[in-house]
């Protein structure tokens, strides 16, 4: 599960129609490749609902180069990582 999950994540991240679908939701700049979304400090930021369904914490090891891409767009869409 881990490494599906870390391969989904790591796709994401390079693919264009994946941010292009995120860069709605920016609340701030974020660059990919030659690229700029700037974002909309108007925007609120999303925050997922709780849930009454018992839930689990998946841990995911990233390099550190996509360690740091994630926590980009992490600020950029004003969530943590």
């Amino acid at each position: 599960m881990k490494n599906v999950s870390k391969i989904i994540c790591i796709n994401g991240l390079y693919s264009k129609k994946v941010l292009d679908n995120l860069s709605t939701k920016f609340r701030r700049s974020y660059r990919f490749k030659q690229t700029v979304y700037i974002g909309n400090a108007a925007l609120l930021a999303e925050r997922t609902k709780k849930r009454k369904v018992k839930t689990t914490r998946l841990t995911i090891r990233f390099k550190q180069e996509q360690y740091e891409m994630i926590a980009d767009l992490a600020l950029a869409l004003d969530t943590t990582i």
